[in-house]
């Protein structure tokens, strides 16, 4: 497919990826991109982090000299300075290789003191894990900005916690380690809850959205603790440094900020390393179509915020919008959006319903804007028509052009070599109003196969791979070149169903044709396959008038006046989906009638091309399928049941067939 432009595809999705691949997917993408992953220095934790005792083997006071006063008045000091985060002579951190702390407190200490200091010392062994996981998360850019910042308020908290606390017992003016374990133990509390939730972020490689949404699930764990305002905090930091992403890729439709892939929206081409197709194998198993948008994007489910999932697919479209414009703005500019940073960063404080109107009018603004530049420099509504009579022949006269070239050729469609296919075509554009169409070169034919030819319309069937009937068959269909501007409004599952349309038109006019040709070669013929002729041709008459006629073309007309009239993007895209929905609905036929409707057209088809020349074997086919046909219609109206419209339309207006 020759695209306008490397990034684009008009089969192209943005697409959702499970939990269980994104994060694998991620590693993969950080290993290779080489922007700079934001990252803290060690110095920023100052002593917090150093395994090494300053006092080394230096020997420790003979507390055995000192009075109990004397010696409690020491170690009271030596406390405070350990819970700083400094050595002391006689308490002493030791390591083990795996990096475990424990501590080598004065033996000669009075045992009574000294078991009140192994209890302080539990404060302090809970701060160095909480302090640990801090340095392991600022230390790492691959954390990303919303794990950083949680972990920035932790250490504030930490620090200020300790730091009121150790200003307080340097006030007391009695210095008793009893003291220090009562005041303690709140501080203890924090710091073993904040370690708790670094390590779980940590050791689950939790990013962006997906922090956001653990620390909202671990709040109401403490509800009504008084760590939930410690809770409160990381919140707000995390949802603040996620903002920063979202503001970028909202209102300039990028993902520059987002260096270590912790968004909801993924740019894929930055690292160059993984494509769309990563994302979506095993048989549509992982993937489940989100959009039409470049081959370069795929959203993470997971790192969308809850508190953001209800306008999930505004912040994916704002960006999308924004991005498509920049793209082909060229140096136009768009209409400015509703807000700027210092604005967006005051609403993120005041209420989440206040951030999720500021992303609804803000998708509203960028899809008028896109809308806009879709009119007046790429002729949308333009395209659309030129779009309807290419796939369905409204009103250029192209598909018959077409048919008859190829019925009087003899050419074979299912085997004929590509190129010559489309010389056909040409020749029969040449000979339609779409000659001198604009977006002609965009349309190629090319080969695909089809189940049926109804049954290709019919998401549900009750039949089964292997029967006759249902077997895939080869047919054409349309490869379209589309502008990349125009994939966001015509995207491959809307080129699928105006394909499924076009495959039925094609098998009726051709057979139509068909059937013509041979009318006029049996006109000495017997009465009875002349009878025969006529009921096929009206059979097929009928179905192609409805179809074409009846239906395609006014809800064609329906999609041109919303082009004409929408104020956005999304305005243009569900009318369309509307049309192509009520067309299914109006071409499907009665379930227990397909099958037959199929093999009705098949036979009418081996006749008219010549590979079924028994009259009176076709005849009795014919007229086996038509009589199921009528006995399913009239067993739905002796039961009350409403038929379809395409149903009552070939079996119930305008009398019966008659094959003799």
């Amino acid at each position: 497919m020759e695209l306008n432009s490397p990034d684009f595809n008009v089969s192209g999705a943005m697409v959702p990826a499970k939990s269980k691949d994104w994060q694998n997917s991620r590693v993969k993408l950080l290993r290779v991109d080489n922007q700079r992953l934001p990252q803290r220095s060690s110095d920023y934790l100052g002593d917090i982090c150093n395994d090494e005792n300053l006092y080394g083997a230096s020997s420790m006071l003979d507390f055995s000299q000192l009075t109990n006063d004397d010696q409690e008045e020491l170690i009271y000091d030596e406390l405070i300075m350990i819970l700083s985060g400094h050595d002391t002579v006689n308490i002493r951190r030791q390591f083990s290789e795996e990096g475990f702390i424990s501590w080598c407190v004065n033996e000669k200490l009075n045992q009574t003191l000294r078991n009140q200091v192994l209890e302080c010392l539990s404060l302090a062994s809970q701060l160095h894990t909480a302090k640990k996981h801090i340095h392991r998360i600022l230390s790492d850019g691959r954390k990303g900005r919303v794990a950083q910042s949680v972990a920035v308020i932790c250490n504030d908290i930490v620090h200020q916690a300790l730091e009121d606390l150790c200003f307080d017992l340097g006030e007391s003016p009695a210095k008793h380690v009893s003291a220090v374990v009562s005041k303690a133990k709140r501080v203890e509390l924090t710091a073993v809850d904040i370690a708790k939730i670094l390590r779980f972020i940590c050791e689950n490689n939790l990013v962006g959205g997906a922090v956001i949404g653990y620390l909202y699930e671990q709040k109401s764990y403490f509800l009504p603790s008084g760590f939930s305002e410690v809770l409160n905090k990381m919140i707000s930091a995390a949802e603040e440094a996620y903002y920063v992403i979202l503001y970028d890729w909202i209102t300039t439709g990028s993902l520059a900020k987002d260096r270590a892939y912790e968004f909801m929206v993924w740019d894929l081409l930055r690292a160059k390393t993984l494509t769309l197709g990563d994302f979506t194998n095993d048989g549509g198993e992982r993937m489940k179509e989100y959009d039409s948008f470049e081959k370069r994007f795929v959203l993470i489910g997971d790192l969308c915020p809850k508190t953001l999932e209800s306008v999930q697919e505004n912040v994916v479209k704002a960006g999308k919008y924004l991005y498509l414009y920049e793209q082909h703005a060229a140096k136009a500019k768009p209409e400015p959006l509703p807000f700027d940073y210092v604005a967006f960063r005051e609403a993120t404080k005041r209420d989440l319903a206040m951030v999720q109107k500021v992303i609804k009018d803000t998708c509203e603004k960028s899809s008028a804007n896109l809308l806009n530049l879709l009119r007046q420099k790429y002729d949308l509504e333009l395209f659309s028509k030129s779009f309807g009579r290419f796939f369905l022949d409204d009103g250029s006269g192209w598909l018959s052009n077409f048919v008859d070239i190829i019925v009087t050729k003899a050419i074979d469609y299912e085997t004929v070599n590509i190129r010559d296919l489309n010389t056909s075509f040409n020749a029969a554009i040449d000979s339609s109003l779409l000659k001198n169409n604009t977006f002609r070169p965009s349309f190629k034919l090319v080969r695909k196969q089809f189940r049926g030819v109804f049954q290709c319309i019919h998401s549900r069937t009750r039949f089964v791979e292997n029967e006759p009937t249902t077997q895939v068959r080869e047919s054409i269909a349309f490869d379209v070149s589309l502008n990349p501007a125009f994939a966001i409004i015509f995207p491959g599952t809307v080129i699928q169903q105006y394909n499924n349309f076009f495959h039925i038109l094609f098998h009726l006019k051709r057979t139509q044709v068909l059937l013509l040709r041979k009318r006029v070669e049996q006109t000495r013929g017997a009465f009875k396959e002349r009878a025969l002729l006529n009921t096929m041709l009206r059979f097929v008459n009928k179905a192609l008038q409805y179809v074409s006629e009846w239906v395609l073309s006014g809800q064609l007309k329906i999609f041109h006046e919303a082009i004409r009239s929408a104020n956005s993007v999304e305005e243009v895209i569900a009318v369309q989906e509307r049309c192509l929905t009520e067309a299914t609905k109006k071409c499907s036929l009665d379930p227990d009638c397909v099958e037959f409707v199929d093999i009705i057209l098949n036979v009418i088809l081996s006749y008219a091309s010549g590979d079924w020349s028994d009259y009176e074997e076709v005849g009795q086919t014919l007229a086996t399928n038509l009589d199921s046909c009528m006995e399913v219609v009239s067993q739905r109206e002796k039961s009350l049941t409403s038929l379809t419209p395409l149903t009552y339309w070939l079996f119930r207006s305008s009398g019966s067939y008659i094959l003799n």
